[in-house]
């Protein structure tokens, strides 16, 4: 049986709005927690009580959020009380920083975009390396970005003020006055979602492009209609993208990397009143989509269509994969800021022996004959751990192997580099 187990909340109140990230860090596991009270300002049970200053950055340790300790919170932005609201973040393995992109608050779904970059080098000790704001304030203020260390290419979406794809090197963004000051893209989008290691679709006003890291080009027009959304409906499995399509049910939709339908499952479960209570999650191969309308979660293979289907008793959304078969997520909209572990009904366990990966059951009981996938990532970071953050960061082709006897395969012939182990259930 799949198990959801609530581990901590952070209010009795029923307005508290955030998501949270998984940070795989080689000195541990964290979480990023944004969040802030919708309405009970005077209620914040940390103090902050007052427009614009309402808004947290918490950076938790994994033991800490499942032992429902809080208290032990770091705030990111070296205040607990902030005028930044998170739209989206990712973590940059390569560079051991935390991108935030959101706005500063003006007013009501109001401000200025920005992206702020945290050095987590130490992540007991984080440290702000940019603030990074445009030179005007709009509404709706929206903000996305993207950093490919392939190419050392950061791309800044913005919607507000204007609605434009900005972008730099790492040094360009870090020495750069305001967000308008880089170089612009593209004018008409500002949402954006990794393809590849060198293309990002961007999507807008204007329909959606493909942007060439290579060459920082815009290929037009791809208004591709695979594809209904940029946000919490679109991720990438080692080889493909997956979606969700919604009709009076909603379906499960696979496409290749150049965009085109390879499968497509319907459901047959009733389509959501608000899009935001569905939520895909990816182990690299199998798709798992928590149902927050239905409660229920799919675990769905891109080949032979929905595997299970379960009842869920806990709201499970706006979440991070942690790691084998682990799941720790939140509310969707609004909740009360809780922290729930979704673990599935089995995982692998790997370990590394000298020249051999070993995969192991819940029992420790050796996986034997086997078919796993080897993956070769662009990823420099020495820990394995840091390369499974960002599947985009993966090569388009893995090398199929089985495991021997022990469990074990020998990764002895490879070139150096590093390598990402996919072992699909």
């Amino acid at each position: 049986m799949v198990s959801l187990t609530r581990l901590a909340q952070i209010s009795n109140l029923s307005d508290v709005i955030g998501t949270l990230v998984v940070i795989k860090h080689p000195s541990g596991r964290f979480v990023y927690k944004p969040w802030y009270h919708d309405r009970n300002y005077g209620s914040d049970e940390y103090g902050c009580t007052s427009l614009p200053n309402i808004f947290h950055h918490w950076l938790l340790k994994l033991e800490d959020v499942e032992a429902g300790n809080l208290a032990n919170h770091i705030n990111l932005l070296g205040t607990e009380c902030t005028d930044l609201v998170h739209i989206t973040s990712s973590y940059v393995p390569q560079k051991k920083a935390l991108l935030i992109a959101g706005y500063t608050y003006v007013g009501a779904n109001t401000g200025y975009p920005r992206v702020v970059i945290v050095d987590l080098s130490d992540p007991l000790n984080p440290r702000v390396i940019k603030d990074l704001r445009h030179s005007r304030s709009g509404s709706p203020a929206r903000t996305a970005v993207v950093y490919s260390a392939k190419h050392d290419k950061m791309l800044i979406g913005v919607l507000g003020p204007e609605t434009a794809v900005y972008y730099g090197t790492w040094d360009e963004v870090l020495n750069a006055s305001n967000i308008d000051s880089l170089t612009k893209l593209a004018d008409g989008y500002w949402g954006m979602l990794p393809i590849d290691n060198d293309r990002v679709m961007i999507g807008g006003p204007s329909g959606r492009a493909v942007v060439d890291l290579s060459t920082m080009t815009v290929q037009t027009p791809s208004d591709n209609p695979n594809i209904d959304n940029l946000g919490n409906l679109v991720h990438r499995t080692y080889d493909k993208l997956v979606t969700i399509v919604v009709d009076t049910t909603y379906k499960i939709r696979f496409l290749d990397l150049d965009l085109n339908v390879v499968s497509e499952f319907d459901t047959g479960l009733p389509k959501p009143d608000n899009l935001e209570k569905l939520w895909i999650a990816t182990d690299g191969i199998n798709v798992v989509v928590i149902d927050n309308h239905n409660m229920k979660i799919l675990l769905v293979d891109p080949t032979n269509g929905i595997k299970a289907t379960t009842d869920i008793s806990e709201v499970c959304a706006w979440g991070d994969l942690v790691d084998k078969g682990y799941i720790l997520c939140t509310d969707f909209i609004e909740g009360t800021g809780k922290f729930v572990k979704l673990v599935l009904d089995g995982y692998y366990s790997v370990s590394r022996q000298n020249n051999k990966v070993c995969l192991s059951d819940e029992a420790g009981n050796p996986v034997t004959n086997k078919t796993v996938y080897v993956c070769r990532s662009e990823i420099s970071s020495p820990a394995l751990d840091s390369a499974y953050q960002e599947l985009p960061g993966f090569e388009r082709t893995c090398t199929q192997v089985t495991t021997d006897s022990n469990g074990c395969i020998d990764l002895s012939g490879l070139e150096p580099g590093v390598y990402v182990i996919l072992a699909p259930r």
